[in-house]
């Protein structure tokens, strides 16, 4: 029995899609620099416009870049949703559950918090305390809660907390964990009491980023979880977040 398989000539887009990818993930670019155009592509890499189309339209289809009409052709900056995507995608093939999720998100949010403390900038404190802002105007009076908007400032405050450990595999990573849990949130902080207990959380952890005290950061983001952990056993089924 044969070991391996006949190789298989590479079609000569790949080598073009391979090629700026490298270049991607060895800093030699960077998100937002503007590709050359589809004729100097094809003349720089020797091949027709059309192999440089080709090329052009997988590189869009993993993410990795944005055709702006009349402008040109970008390097695109990572996407949380689409990341979000293909982790929950891999992860519905194994079957997992949001216990498993919430065991990643104390992981990896625990020691965020902290790094946070000790490393944030003051642009990045101004964007933390208006994603809590904005949450607390999400709240209302309590009795009617702007489900949506509170959802979404709660993760843009997680990302941004990820933002401030000037980590950037944290920067990259951690949003999407956060987003794969989006739906069941949604669900759970239409009980007014739910959505209230959380905002006190985020802002505790604010104010300890603010006085820079990793313990106390660390303490409250435990805290949290654990809160969320019992938020989310009033789901009853689990429904898998939709982008």
């Amino acid at each position: 029995m044969d070991l391996f398989e006949p190789v298989v000539r590479s079609r000569l887009y790949e080598n073009i899609v391979h090629q700026i990818s490298n270049m991607i993930l060895l800093g030699q670019v960077s998100p937002g620099d503007q590709l050359p155009t589809e004729s100097q592509m094809a003349q720089q890499f020797g091949v027709s416009r059309t192999v440089v189309r080709e090329a052009v339209k997988a590189l869009g289809a993993r993410g990795l870049i944005d055709a702006v009409p009349g402008k040109g052709t970008f390097l695109a900056q990572p996407a949380a949703k689409k990341i979000a995507r293909d982790l929950q995608l891999m992860l519905t093939l194994e079957d997992y559950c949001m216990e498993d999720l919430m065991v990643m998100r104390r992981i990896l949010e625990i020691p965020t918090a902290g790094l946070a403390a000790e490393n944030v900038c003051e642009a990045t404190l101004d964007a933390l305390t208006n994603d809590v802002d904005r949450m607390r105007e999400a709240l209302g009076d309590g009795s009617d809660v702007d489900v949506a908007g509170f959802v979404e400032w709660d993760g843009l405050f997680h990302a941004d907390l990820a933002r401030a450990t000037q980590n950037k595999v944290l920067r990259v990573y951690l949003p999407p964990v956060v987003l794969m849990q989006q739906t069941a949130r949604e669900m759970v902080v239409r009980v007014p009491d739910v959505a209230m207990r959380a905002y006190g959380f985020h802002e505790r952890i604010l104010r300890a980023v603010r006085n820079r005290d990793r313990e106390a950061a660390t303490a409250a983001m435990r805290e949290h979880l654990d809160q969320v952990s019992d938020d989310l056993k009033l789901v009853q089924k689990w429904t898998p977040m939709r982008t």
